[in-house]
């Protein structure tokens, strides 16, 4: 980029080599402004997958809390019930 634009500066006014710098500083242009695209792109596709993730880590937790609780629920009964039948 710096270097098609320092053409423009030392081309002693050509019209036909000012045409091609032209087309190909709006080329580079293009590229660059690609390449940002495709980055938001990525970083909006992050964003969502963390959000999911996170979603997901939450459910999980919420499972493994539940399941505890069954699980100390159940060993109550059982222990209450071995007192019972002693």
């Amino acid at each position: 980029m710096t270097a098609l634009t320092g053409l423009f500066a030392n081309n002693n006014g050509s019209v036909v080599l000012n045409v091609l710098l032209s087309i190909a500083l709006i080329w580079a242009i293009r590229q660059m402004a690609g390449k940002e695209k495709v980055i938001q792109n990525y970083q909006k596709r992050d964003e969502e997958n963390e959000k999911q993730l996170n979603e997901y880590n939450r459910s999980l937790v919420k499972l493994l809390i539940e399941r505890e609780a069954l699980e100390r629920a159940r060993a109550d009964k059982t222990n209450g019930e071995e007192v019972v039948n002693k």
